[in-house]
């Protein structure tokens, strides 16, 4: 099949573009013919450009695998870390949404937590239903998910019963929720950009051409794009009034009575449109800060610092004043203290994380702790405010908190303070909007705990709970590195049980998997606070020795073969216990300086363990070079007179 890198180049190029029916997006209309919004981008493209456009309809795998096997030549995707080492994507986006919830008259959907025991249908084939599988198993949620060929199919599943909810992308379902007097959720999920992807390596001639007249449209207010967003995506039920009524009030003096009919109408009509338009208006507020705050919670980024411009980000809903995140740290006589992690508002006079402070301790009241700990919202008034001054910041119009549990998992990790006026504040809809962002919240902190469990999994050593060998050597690289740039001493001492395998094949595995463990703790008794010890493998031990060399690392190594050789190592044979007496082997070198590396560094300390072990065992022997021969035989006579000594 022919690429279409070149295809500006070539007469009359065929251009195969992808998508999943999704009306008013991709659909075809009663005749057969493609219609929305994104082919009327494409058809105004083509035509400027000479391509002839060939539209192909499928499932969303399928079309992914067309992509990648160049059958297709562009898809409208979301630039995901996996699809962007598949595909290559345009710079510019031609499309924006957000997915939300939809349900019948009577069902409340306020928060994620509303889908527990539930079924929600969605629409199979976008990056959305791997988003929602994931929410709802980081809250361990039980929820259904039912996948449906097209969005109409999952509103009639909604419609029949035979879903609680469905789950729809925000302004292509709009039209249809309206129609069947659905009730939109403000929680919202799967914030993405949508742009034009192509197979990887091809067709960068079309991914330019593509992001030349989007800039082109985009730039101007009056273009084409917006004319197809009011076609496609505008309520046609805000209309303006009538021109032909106007025309009658100017026209015609003999229907005054009737035109100041009209007039009332007009007023009514233009009052309604006006509050529709500020709901209107509030809704997309708040789903802007909802949206805002998932992003944030998705930026990696130390736990605190995300709380605080969360906290930021709420501050600009016009029923919050001050917000702030407490985390609780100990029980007294009078409730939980807890700590002051993250604050902003009209507390501060700029928001700022460099301003919060960070270790306030403050009492929690224990009527408070009885709700939160249950998992339901607390709320004050201005009556309880004036006798807990100390618990918020004195702000004029402040006069009631909500005070919701955060939980991470089943954990009530802390508490989350909103304070604001109580007619608003106290609002249902706002209260469910905080709602979504505390249990966001948990999610990220829930995710962050994981993300540092597997981290110290892999870098732990399952038998004796040191660093395993992959982080002992990232730990080398780290202390030679330093070493080289700040022109300090470093050696490296490598460890070998002599004879270990007599213990094995006498004792049996499970004992000799004991001793290591018991060698373990007695080593760590041995070295200092900033050496560092890892076990590299089998019974062999490494120990990396900062600002330290020569005597001064061969007295450290000498120490730990004494502290071995003097302990009695318990060993369980099954039977009986017997006590056992172990040597070690411990080959010293030190670092070279510039230019010289791990991989150099570790052989040079494993081949003196080498002569170590083949000199008799049970003793230290410290890397000389040619220019200092004897050296390990003088230090061996010096620590042999000590030990006479004693």
């Amino acid at each position: 099949m022919r690429p279409l890198s070149d295809v500006t180049s070539s007469a009359s190029p065929v251009v195969r573009y992808g998508m999943v029916e999704h009306p008013p997006l991709f659909f075809r209309d009663a005749q057969g013919a493609y219609q929305g919004f994104f082919v009327d981008l494409l058809r105004y493209v083509a035509e400027r450009e000479g391509w002839r456009l060939e539209f192909t309809e499928a499932p969303g795998d399928h079309l992914v695998e067309m992509l990648q096997a160049g059958e297709l030549d562009l898809l409208s995707m979301a630039p995901t870390p996996r699809l962007e080492r598949l595909f290559d994507f345009c710079t510019v986006q031609h499309h924006a949404t957000w997915y939300t919830f939809f349900t019948r008259p009577g069902v409340q959907m306020l928060t994620y937590a509303d889908l527990n025991g539930r079924s929600v249908a969605i629409q199979r084939g976008f990056y959305a239903v791997s988003e929602l599988r994931y929410l709802t198993e980081q809250l361990g949620l039980r929820c259904t998910i039912l996948e449906t060929s097209g969005m109409e199919e999952a509103f009639d599943l909604l419609l029949r019963g035979e879903a609680d909810v469905c789950a729809a992308e925000q302004l292509t379902a709009l039209p249809f929720a309206r129609r069947h007097d659905l009730r939109r959720s403000p929680v919202v999920f799967a914030p993405s950009r949508i742009y034009f992807g192509t197979t990887k390596g091809q067709n960068a001639a079309i991914l330019r051409t593509l992001d030349a007249h989007l800039r082109e449209l985009l730039d101007s207010p009056t273009s084409p794009y917006y004319r197809w967003q009011r076609q496609w995506f505008y309520d046609e039920e805000l209309t303006f009034f009538p021109q032909w009524a106007l025309i009658a009030f100017l026209c015609s003096a003999v229907f005054l009575v009737l035109l100041a009919a009209g007039v009332v109408l007009l007023g009514r009509k233009e009052r309604a449109l006006r509050k529709a338009g500020e709901r209107t208006a509030r809704h997309l507020a708040y789903e802007k800060v909802l949206s805002d705050c998932a992003r944030l919670f998705l930026t990696p980024g130390e736990g605190e610092e995300v709380l605080s411009r969360v906290c930021e980000r709420l501050c600009d809903l016009s029923e919050v004043n001050w917000v702030a995140v407490y985390r609780n740290q100990r029980y007294t006589g009078e409730g939980y203290a807890a700590q002051l992690v993250a604050e902003t508002g009209l507390s501060l006079a700029t928001p700022h994380i460099s301003q919060i402070r960070r270790m306030l301790l403050r009492e929690v009241p224990r009527e408070w702790v009885a709700a939160l700990s249950e998992g339901r919202p607390w709320q004050e008034d201005a009556t309880v405010l004036r006798e807990r001054r100390e618990l918020f910041p004195a702000n004029t119009g402040n006069d009631s908190l909500l005070l919701l549990p955060l939980r991470e998992g089943k954990r009530w990790w802390g508490t989350m303070v909103f304070a604001g006026s109580r007619e608003r504040l106290w609002n249902a809809e706002v209260t469910g909007i905080l709602e979504t962002v505390t249990n966001m919240a948990g999610t990220s902190l829930s995710r962050q705990r994981a993300e540092e469990k597997l981290l110290r999994l892999a870098a732990t050593d399952g038998l004796t709970g040191l660093a395993n060998r992959r982080a002992f050597f990232g730990a080398l690289e780290r202390e030679i590195a330093r070493s080289a740039r700040h022109g300090s001493s470093l050696s490296l001492a490598i460890l070998d049980v002599d004879h270990f395998k007599e213990v094995n094949d006498r004792y049996g595995h499970d004992a000799g998997d004991g001793v290591l463990r018991e060698l373990a703790r007695v080593l760590l008794r041995g070295i200092r606070k900033e050496d560092f010890l890892g076990r590299i493998g089998g019974e062999e031990f490494g120990v990396l020795l900062p600002e330290t060399v020569g005597d001064l690392a061969f007295a450290a190594a000498e120490r730990l073969r004494r502290l071995v050789g003097q302990h009695a190592f318990s060993v369980d044979s099954g039977r009986e216990r017997h006590t056992l007496h172990l040597t070690v082997s411990i080959g010293v070198a030190p670092f070279l300086g510039k230019g010289d590396t791990a991989r150099h560094f570790y052989r040079r300390a494993d081949g003196v363990l080498y002569g170590a072990k083949t000199s008799g065992r049970n003793g230290v022997h410290v890397w000389t070079s040619p220019e200092e021969p004897g050296e390990t035989e003088k230090r061996q006579e010096i620590f042999r007179a000590e030990e006479s000594k004693e």
